[in-house]
């Protein structure tokens, strides 16, 4: 069985903004209103980077996250299948990549 899980995304730059152009929002308003919601995955995802980042420099190691990621969300139990078969599988692979 599959679990799936709702996503919530930050709201646009220009949510609850006045559309005046006479009017002056403050940074930390329109900072605000585009940053990812308390419980989203974003946040998640976030704070959980942040905890496992500090926790592995406080062991002294030299860690970074992989910039650039590709996020997709999983529609159908065949689409878990076959991405779950790719995480498992890939690593194997490895010794044929040609960037390796």
């Amino acid at each position: 069985m599959v679990a799936f899980v709702e996503t919530m995304h930050a709201s646009s730059p220009t949510a609850n903004i006045p559309t005046n152009s006479k009017s002056v929002i403050p940074k930390n308003q329109q900072m605000a209103a585009i940053s990812p919601k308390s419980g989203s995955v974003s946040r998640i995802i976030g704070s959980y980077k942040s905890a496992i980042t500090k926790y592995v420099h406080s062991l002294g190691y030299d860690f970074e996250w992989q910039s650039r990621f590709y996020d997709h969300i999983l529609r159908d139990e065949n689409e878990y299948f076959r991405i779950s078969n790719y995480i498992k599988n890939n690593p194997k692979k490895w010794v044929e990549d040609k960037f390796h």
